[in-house]
């Protein structure tokens, strides 16, 4: 009996981790969690769309790979700051924090930014998406119930967004947090918002429509 094979690949003995050695993290031994704090760009070898693991463990060779060992909840300062070739990320659910300056003047990273899925997140550091001019269209927080605070000038100049998606929960948005996101048409503000800082909206010239809870 012949058995073809002409459309089956055989791969031997390569080593493929789904944790890339760009990324390096600090974990929690007590709890069980894990930090990304750092990218290597020059290992990334032109990489440009990043997915950031929701769990790690380390195999045999020390070598970070996926797994549910620790989980990642964090994203620490200045992780992705200034990377230029850096188009899109996907964010794990498990995601808790992104540190500040975390994507700052990510200039390549276009498109809608969806964080409905990180529903843990509870904090968006100062100037995490600062000068993100790339990123177009809605700004999707709505679904992230968990979320708290947006830092100071954390969406700031991106002038790109058209429309922002705040959730209900929301205690707090820091100084100048948007402050020239000048394509911002309309917004919503929930009424668990105790807190809007120093020109948090500041030459958002093109806001036109400004809904605020009635309960605020």
């Amino acid at each position: 009996t012949q058995v073809d094979l002409s459309e089956i690949t055989i791969t031997i003995n390569q080593f493929v981790p789904e944790v890339y050695a760009y990324f390096d993290f600090e974990v929690d031994e007590q709890t069980k969690t894990a930090t990304l704090t750092s990218f290597n760009e020059s290992l990334a070898e032109g990489k440009t769309d990043i997915v950031i693991p929701a769990s790690i463990s380390k195999n045999a060779e020390e070598q970070w790979i996926e797994g549910n060992a620790y989980t990642v909840e964090s994203i620490g300062g200045s992780v992705f700051r200034g990377c230029p070739s850096l188009t899109s990320i996907t964010l794990p659910s498990s995601l808790t924090s992104v540190g500040n300056f975390a994507f700052s003047n990510c200039s390549s990273l276009t498109g809608e930014l969806n964080l409905g899925e990180c529903t843990s997140l509870t904090s968006i550091g100062d100037y995490a998406f600062w000068e993100c001019r790339g990123l177009t269209g809605a700004l999707n927080l709505g679904e992230c119930t968990s979320l708290k605070s947006i830092g100071e000038n954390a969406f700031s100049d991106c002038n790109g967004l058209t429309s922002i998606t705040l959730p209900e929960g929301l205690k707090s948005i820091g100084n100048s947090a948007f402050d020239g996101c000048s394509g911002l048409t309309s917004l919503t503000l929930p009424s668990s918002l105790t807190i809007i800082g120093d020109r948090a909206f500041l030459r958002c010239s093109g806001l036109k429509e400004v809904i605020i809870d009635s309960e605020y």
